[in-house]
């Protein structure tokens, strides 16, 4: 049980154990010593109105669900984009003629598909991001909001610059202006992806107004996984770079009246292991993230349905 009572000089909500046996507390809203009643105050402890208004709490529950949608979306760009890429590593460096003819078809339909479904994503994300924009704003936290919007814009370039890696070519393969601007948009992706990732600042501060702080703790664990994801992600690939190079070495000279880049890559059995390993750790890590990243989405859109009256931590004690 606590006491609830409002601080006479901010109006913030206050809330003390019944068993601290305080008399003076800090508001952590304006930080001035608050005398602790003996009793609680229920008509001063209650909002009269809800930190988030009724209508733009519908806006943004509708624009966390299109931001749900964008996350199952992702998740089958993804699996599409690791099928392609396996069959084009299963495939190797074939001659056209040994390859049957429906091969590249199929690899040229989901590539397409791969890329409208990532682009879709981004669309509902930069629209779900603008539904949130009101509610946002009634807590503060307009900027966190729009923020992402822009980094789903900047992410959609980066997919796009990611196609000449789902065709099979690499970024040596390309002319010199269009593996520029490839890496420019990949470049891009990563900031909006930096961008995107501030939308938690924004889900903490709605949790926090609507749920407690209790909940809103759950951003802080999320972005603990999150770091430590990357971390590994980067990692993994890192090692498996730098296991394949061991494994293929230094080609060795072909040789005469062989052209050059017919030889094929030493250990390709192992290479493709390797490939494999990096793939299944990243679609692991992948699939963590995005399962944490919906659960906390449930839980704000759940906490905008249904606000609580806000109770803030306990007060740091005077006396």
């Amino acid at each position: 049980m606590a006491l609830l009572f409002c601080c006479p000089v901010c109006g913030s909500n206050l809330r003390v154990p019944r068993s601290a046996a305080v008399t003076t507390v800090a508001c952590p809203g304006c930080r001035e010593p608050i005398h602790v009643p003996r009793h609680t105050h229920p008509a001063e402890a209650l909002h009269d109105t809800p930190a988030v208004p009724a209508i733009e709490a519908a806006r943004a529950r509708a624009g966390l669900a299109r931001l749900t949608l964008s996350l199952w979306l992702f998740l089958a760009c993804s699996g599409l984009a690791l099928v392609v890429l396996s069959l084009r590593a299963a495939l190797g460096p074939q001659p056209p003629e040994f390859v049957p003819v429906w091969v590249p078809v199929t690899l040229s339909i989901l590539t397409v598909v791969c890329w409208s479904l990532g682009l879709l994503a981004c669309w509902f994300r930069v629209r779900g991001y603008l539904q949130v924009r009101g509610a946002a704003t009634s807590v503060g936290v307009e900027m966190w909001v729009k923020l992402p919007a822009v980094g789903a814009v900047f992410t959609g370039i980066g997919e796009t610059s990611a196609i000449p890696w789902l065709v099979g070519k690499t970024v040596f393969e390309l002319p010199p202006e269009i593996a520029a601007l490839a890496v420019i948009g990949l470049l891009c992706g990563l900031i909006g992806l930096v961008l995107e990732f501030a939308f938690v600042t924004a889900i903490h501060r709605l949790l926090w107004e609507t749920a407690g702080w209790q909940a809103a703790n759950k951003t802080g664990h999320y972005a603990v996984t999150f770091l430590f994801s990357s971390v590994a992600a980067m990692v993994s690939v890192i090692i498996g770079g730098i296991v394949v190079m061991i494994l293929v070495g230094k080609p060795p000279a072909p040789p005469v009246g062989i052209e050059v880049g017919t030889n094929p890559l030493p250990n390709p059995i192992k290479v493709r292991i390797v490939t494999a390993f990096v793939l299944s750790v990243l679609t692991a890590i992948t699939a963590l993230v995005a399962y944490r990243y919906g659960r906390l989405l449930r839980s704000t859109r759940r906490a905008l349905a249904a606000p609580q009256p806000y109770a803030g931590p306990i007060p740091k004690v005077l006396g």
